[in-house]
């Protein structure tokens, strides 16, 4: 059945309009059946006509005949929860005023170019609550108002989730509210069934209670979004895939199994870093062990030696104890032997005393005798003395007498050496100058000195002021001039930033770069690293125009080159490279699209400063891939005024037709100061229309300059300011500095001049000293030569005389003594041989006496001895007790053992044994140096590396935790996406096979299936990466190959994206789907079999016998034109929604005549003899 559901009011159209009713609401419109002639028609209140026919086709009725069979109009249980049952606008973009009903299934929307078909697409996105961004027309949802009106409304009735619930969404634009910056935010009001809401209110009933996807281009295809579909990479096509057949859910789980191997690879980064930090830790702190080891070593030892000085104490104890207790026993025994001595010399004493006394009463007479030789002997001795002393005498003092003479003639040889000493010294003494002229001399040089320190000490602190100046600004200038270096490197920090954020790209660069001598050109690359951008704003260009692959291929020269470095890379190495072939690296000369002159005018009058190649440099090779890629020499580059041209002025339309009128595609960039924007205008090969393509440029982020050139010239500029300070400073501090010096020799030469005089002063004193010297021995000397030697003469002669005289007798009186003696010599003689005999037994008698009154005196001794030496081992054991006692204690107050007595008694219990231990032990203390803060810098790096410990474990216990949620979420994500990518492709591969063609669906996973391996940390699946590619072949000898807009025409990639999206279509979760446009570029037999197969996709049954909504859902399907003869067209389930437009339409698309219109029908039915029931 053929619907006609609308109808358009001319464009400037002011007749009131009448609201069309809701077919369904009973007490807000009812049905009303008109019958005509003979057939029944069921028309709405709104105006609406349900027509039930057999063969009549979009051109008229068919030559076939039959039966036009009355059909009722779709009811709320035909619809999908979400569908659109009812839109109405006013005054948007060309209506001023237009209600329609889709149904439930296909919608083929159809009318002329120009006449409003986009715009049902436009309102349904804004109308739900999309961005006016989706549909490339505008950023500002104020610019759908129809012209020359201040209000637009979109009105969008839902389909409920039970029954007949309804959800009815408002939404009223005022061209003069909202923010002029804000892109028309604030200028829209939005109400949910008669009651005033929020726009995210209506966002969240559209997404999450009905799954409607507006920004997603598998389900919401605007005519200006049409060509960006077959653009997208394979991650693009699996995110759209995603979010269309499952909302939030799918595409949820892959950006969390994204976020998650983004977490575990910085992770495993912050687990390197960390764990590297505690091997540097532990070697660190291996050699603090060791230091820590000697400490706790030396500590232990000084802690032994401590004990052992305790345990010593003990030992001594005991030692005096035994010692005291052995000298007890001694005592005990001497006194024993001293009572046995005592009983047995009492009879022996009484024998010895006896021949004593008898001994004495003999030999008394004798000591008589004896006595009075002695004393003879002594009188004898006496003179012989004498005589002696007077004999010495005599002799010295006839030396003396001698000696007179030779005394006084020394001194008077003494005097004359010394008045000749005198006279010499005094001479030099009169050649040395005043000591009063050198005193003068000297405070003169002390002056000067005084008065040259100001100004020496003032040159010295101005000179150091300009030293320090010159020092502050050398240092200023060499970090100036360092990080200007740093600057100036700007390939480097470009490579660092890209390499961090692709690690593949740097695994290729390093092999390529250690290689370069095995090729037999220069290889280039990858080309985000050979471009030098001149602005921050060219690099975002470039990199928004440029595609990715192309900035990270690499550039050879020759084919050779190109086979060895796939060959080495991409199958050996199994990494992801893209290569470019420029022969011979030569760069072709540059062809512009347009004449000098028109481009003079974009420059004069529309603010374009040149084409996208001119904003970069790079070597030939370089340039010529990336023009080869993105025909960059063709691309305009503009400004602020360019965007204010193609605002206000038109120029998008100049630059779309070439100086003869014929259409032309362009592309130009423009931006407003804090925006880009990329224009792109294409020729559509099917109208030749040129469509318009606009997207806002994002900052650049590989090719962006790592420093402002602002940065750079302010660094410059700094350094060139501090330059000229030191060039200005440098004349200065050289003057002041000779200055300086000038007065450091002045003063100088007052130091010598000091010098010279204090040495004059010195050998003036040294001299004065000499004289005064020379004349004080010189006058000892004269009073020593003044002597009265001839009275000393006399005076010992006469001495000499009396000695002789007392010499002689001295010695007549020895002689007579001698005689005396040897008379009582002869008689004492006689007496001594009589008593020999009675002595020599007195003797032996007393002998042994005395060997017996020795022995017991030994053992009173002996006993004494013992005696006190127990009482001081007694005193000395006392104060040994007290302290080892005090200083050892084993016991406490109570009596109980203390923890030192164990320690002492596991030591060697001999002092030799300790002694020798404690000496081994200061040996050892003495051998390693004391250093306490070893053992707390080692404590601290122990407590650092326990806590480094603690982080990694923790580290490892959240890795885990990422990993087992990873695997969990990814197994049932995984194998749904793997079956949703199969299904995907068995439709695929049988749709295109219908048109004759070859398509694939493939799940990319990364650059190669071998790239997920295994490693120490777990997997690397790089979700990232993944990706559904579109792989299509068109022709028999070409290949199959990727979808890409560099590679297929336009109908080609139309034919591959619808074929795509119909593949999704009983998959997809929106209630419904819209697509504009996408026949265009068709051939007519494409064209036929597309629409065949959107038909069949669309239309299918209910897949419940029960519920009949149980279907696909509405399918939006937008074209200018339809070709004749559609046999597909004959299927209950499309509805036709033709717009119309032009003057013979009526004032308002409520006003036509429903009967008027039936009768013309039926009257049309007759003469095809067609009956209407």
């Amino acid at each position: 059945p053929i619907r006609i559901l609308i109808r358009k009011s001319k464009m400037a159209s002011g007749g009131k309009r009448q609201s069309a009713p809701d077919p369904q609401d009973s007490a807000a419109s009812q049905k009303r059946r008109r019958r005509s002639g003979e057939g029944n028609i069921e028309v709405d209140d709104g105006g609406s006509v349900a027509i039930d026919e057999d063969g009549f086709g979009a051109e008229g009725c068919s030559s076939n005949g039959g039966n036009l069979n009355a059909a009722s109009s779709p009811t709320s249980d035909d619809y999908r929860a979400g569908s659109i049952r009812r839109v109405r606008l006013e005054n948007f973009l060309t209506y001023d005023s237009v209600e329609f009903f889709p149904g439930p299934r296909l919608n083929v929307v159809v009318g002329p170019n120009g006449t409003g078909k986009s715009t049902i697409l436009c309102a349904l996105c804004l109308g739900l609550g999309g961005e006016p961004g989706l549909l490339g027309r505008a950023d500002d949802a104020r610019a759908f108002i129809q012209h020359n009106k201040d209000v637009a409304t979109v009105e969008i009735e839902l389909v409920g989730l039970q029954g007949n619930d309804r959800a009815t969404i408002r939404r009223t634009i005022d061209r003069n509210a909202g923010s002029e910056k804000g892109r028309g935010r604030g200028a829209s009001t939005w109400m949910l069934d008669g009651r005033k809401t929020t726009k995210a209110a209506v966002k969240e009933l559209v997404t999450k209670d009905y799954a409607i996807a507006i920004d997603n281009l598998c389900t919401f295809l605007p005519q200006d979004k049409v060509g960006d579909f077959s653009g997208y990479t394979p991650r693009d096509v699996l995110r759209e895939t995603q979010k269309a057949l499952s909302g939030a859910q799918m595409y949820g789980v892959h950006q969390r199994l994204i976020a998650l191997e983004e977490e575990l690879t910085n992770s495993n980064r912050t687990v390197e870093s960390v764990g590297d930090k505690l091997k540097e830790l532990r070697t660190e702190n291996e050699h603090l062990e060791r230091e820590k080891q000697r400490m706790e070593e030396r500590r232990a030892a000084c802690d032994k030696v401590q004990l052992i000085e305790k345990k010593r104490l003990w030992l001594d104890f005991d030692a005096a104890r035994q010692h005291a207790l052995k000298i007890k026993e001694e005592r005990a025994l001497a006194k024993k032997e001293l009572l046995a001595a005592q009983s047995t010399i009492a009879p022996v004493q009484k024998k010895a005393d006896d021949l004593e006394a008898e001994f004495k009463r003999g030999t008394h007479r004798g000591v008589a005798l004896d006595e009075g030789m002695k004393q003879c002997k002594r009188d004898h001795d006496v003179f012989l003395r004498k005589a002696d002393r007077f004999a010495d005498t005599i002799e010295v003092t006839q030396s003396e007498i001698r000696n007179v003479d030779v005394s006084q003639r020394k001194a008077e040889v003494a005097v004359r050496r010394l008045e000749e000493k005198q006279v010499e010294a005094e001479e030099i003494m009169k050649q040395l100058p005043p000591k009063e002229e050198l005193q003068k001399a000297m405070e003169a040089i002390r002056a000067e000195l005084r008065a040259a320190r100001p100004p020496i000490d003032a040159a010295k602190r101005e000179r150091d002021l300009f030293l320090d100046r010159a020092r502050d600004l050398g240092e200023r200038a060499t970090a100036a001039r360092t990080k200007l270096d740093r600057m100036g490197d700007e390939k480097a920090r470009r490579r660092d930033r890209i390499f961090m954020q692709q690690p593949n790209l740097q695994k290729t660069f390093e092999w390529v770069d250690g290689s370069r001598k095995a090729f037999r050109r220069p290889v280039w690359g990858p080309v985000v690293l050979e471009v030098a951008m001149k602005d921050m704003n060219s690099a975002a260009y470039l990199e928004k125009h440029v595609p990715q692959s192309v900035l990270k291929s690499y550039v050879v020269e020759c084919k050779e080159d190109y086979n060895l470095l796939y060959r080495e890379v991409r199958e050996k190495l199994r990494l992801p490279i893209n290569i470019s072939i420029v022969p011979g690296g030569a760069l072709e000369p540059v062809r512009r699209g347009l004449s000098e002159e028109r481009m003079a005018i974009l420059r004069k009058e529309h603010g374009v400063v040149g084409f996208l190649d001119e904003t970069f440099t790079a070597p030939d090779a370089v340039m010529q891939a990336i023009i080869n890629a993105a025909s960059v020499n063709a691309v305009l580059v503009g400004t602020g005024d360019t965007q204010r041209s193609i605002d206000e002025r038109g120029l998008l339309k100049m630059l779309a037709s070439r100086e003869n009128g014929s259409p032309t595609g362009y592309c130009i960039f423009s931006s407003t100061g804090r925006k880009a924007y990329r224009y792109t205008g294409s020729v559509s090969r099917y109208s030749r229309k040129v469509n318009l393509s606009m997207e806002e440029v994002s900052p650049a982020r590989f090719l962006a300059p790592g420093v402002p050139q602002e940065q750079k010239e302010s660094a410059q500029k700094q350094l060139d300011e501090i330059q000229v300070e030191i060039d200005e400073l440098r004349p200065k501090v050289k003057e002041v500095d000779m200055k300086y010096k000038e007065l450091q020799s002045q003063t100088k030469a007052y130091h010598a001049d000091f010098t010279e005089a204090s040495q004059k002063m010195k050998r003036y004193n040294e001299q004065r000293r000499k004289v005064d010297i020379a004349r004080s021995r010189l006058a000892d000397e004269r009073k020593n030569a003044s002597k009265d030697y001839v009275s000393e003469k006399g005076n010992l002669t006469a001495q000499l005389k009396n000695l002789i005289k007392n010499y002689l007798v001295a010695l007549d009186s020895a002689l007579q003594k001698h005689d005396e003696l040897m008379g009582s010599t002869f008689i004492y003689a006689g007496i001594k041989m009589n008593e020999e005999g009675l002595r020599e037994r007195a003797q032996k008698a007393r002998e042994y006496y005395d060997e017996k009154r020795l022995a017991q005196s030994t053992f009173e001794v002996k006993v004494q001895e013992l005696s006190q030496t127990f009482t001081n081992a007694k005193t000395n054991l006392k104060a040994l007790k007290e302290l080892a006692d005090r200083d050892a204690p084993m016991v406490d107050s109570n009596g109980n053992e203390l923890p030192l007595k164990e320690l002492l008694g596991n030591l060697p219990d001999e002092i030799d044994e300790i002694d020798a231990m404690k000496e081994e032990l200061l040996i050892k203390i003495n051998t390693i140096s004391d250093n306490p803060g070893v053992i707390r810098e080692y404590e601290r790096r122990k407590k650092e590396i326990q806590e480094q410990e603690h982080e990694l474990e923790q580290f490892g216990e959240e890795q885990d935790m990422k990993k087992r949620e990873l695997t969990e979420i990814m197994t049932p994500w995984e194998s749904r996406l793997i079956n949703t990518v199969k299904k995907v492709d068995v439709l695929f591969k049988q749709y295109m096979k219908e048109l004759n063609f070859v398509g694939e669906v493939k799940l990319y996973t990364g650059d190669d299936e071998e790239d997920r391996t295994n490693d120490d940390d777990g997997q690397n699946y790089n979700f990232k990466d993944w990706g559904i590619q579109l792989l299509v072949q068109f022709r028999i000898n070409s290949s199959i190959a990727t979808l890409s807009a560099q590679i297929h025409s336009g109908g080609e990639r139309s034919v591959s994206t619808i074929m795509y999206l119909m593949a999704l279509q009983d998959m997809m979760i929106s209630p419904f789907r819209c697509v504009d446009e996408i026949n265009q570029g068709l051939d007519e037999r494409n064209e036929r079999l597309v629409f065949r197969r959107i038909v069949q996709n669309s239309t299918n049954p209910s897949k419940s016998n029960t519920l009949r909504n149980d279907h696909s859902g509405q399918y939006f399907l937008i074209t200018p034109k339809l070709l004749p003869n559609l046999t597909d067209m004959e299927n209950k389930n499309v509805t036709i929604l033709f717009v119309f437009n032009g003057p013979f339409n009526f004032d308002n698309y409520s006003d036509w005549n429903v009967s008027e219109f039936c009768s013309k029908i039926n009257a049309k039915a007759s003469e095809n003899e067609l009956t209407i029931k």
